[in-house]
């Protein structure tokens, strides 16, 4: 069985519309598990890394690696540094990966009001030379030494 269906096309380089006319064969079903198969979803990784905005002002940290577990968003819009000398018990220790736009740094640091060990991260930037290890953009810790162990954090805007 055919069905004719009548749709409006617009030409958008054009600015014309045309009206066409097509047939469709309406009598086989389409078998919706090749369509499933076909289609891979995203990891969790993935969706959150593609909703952030990379020129953005929001700094995301996380619980646990790969950008998944619960999330801290701190928005640096209209500021130019923010500093947490200390977490609450919720966040210390327990960041494993973060997100960080361009043209923001992040240091984070191993005790409570800027002691200890200190890593800096910058935010899609060209990597400026530094006597500190640097990190870029997306940082995940799980496997590193600073694997929830973050104590205190200052964000900086460059």
């Amino acid at each position: 069985m055919k069905s004719i269906i009548t749709a409006l096309f617009c030409n958008i380089s054009l600015m014309t519309m045309a009206q066409k006319t097509i047939a469709v064969d309406t009598s086989s079903k389409p078998n919706l598990r090749q369509f499933q198969n076909k289609v891979t979803p995203l990891s969790p990784y993935e969706r959150e890394h593609r909703s952030f905005n990379d020129n953005g002002t929001i700094v995301n940290f996380y619980e646990n690696n790969l950008l998944a577990g619960k999330r801290w968003s701190v928005d640096m819009l209209g500021k130019t540094e923010l500093s947490f000398p200390t977490l609450s018990a919720d966040w210390n220790d327990v960041i494993s990966s973060l997100l960080l736009p361009k043209n923001y740094k992040v240091v984070l640091y191993e005790h409570a009001n800027f002691q200890g060990e200190q890593r800096i991260i910058l935010g899609l930037k060209q990597i400026e030379h530094s006597d500190k290890p640097v990190w870029t953009g997306t940082v995940n810790f799980a496997n590193t030494e600073w694997n929830d162990r973050v104590s205190s954090i200052k964000i900086i805007r460059l």
